[in-house]
């Protein structure tokens, strides 16, 4: 993971979809790495980047991914409140 990236990202505002993909690109170099736990935070954010935006297909997909995150991680309650929402 890149800490001059976050540090940048962090530092200013960004439009909702630029910050979804940031947080995708981030669970998914975490899921690949088998980090779940990290795939789970980066995946909520990636929900609260795009629950803004009034594009509710790719906040379903944003879900989807945080449930499928947080079920590799064990995290049972918060995958089922992800696919359910």
């Amino acid at each position: 993971m890149d800490v001059e990236g976050l540090k940048l990202f962090w530092a200013a505002s960004y439009p909702s979809m630029p910050a979804y993909q940031f947080y995708t690109e981030m669970a998914m170099t975490a899921e690949n790495a088998g980090q779940w736990n990290l795939a789970v935070a980066m995946n909520r954010e990636a929900v609260r980047a795009v629950s803004s935006s009034p594009n509710h297909t790719v906040e379903a997909l944003a879900r989807f991914e945080l449930g499928k995150a947080a079920t590799m991680a064990g995290a049972l309650a918060e995958a089922k409140e992800a696919l359910d929402s």
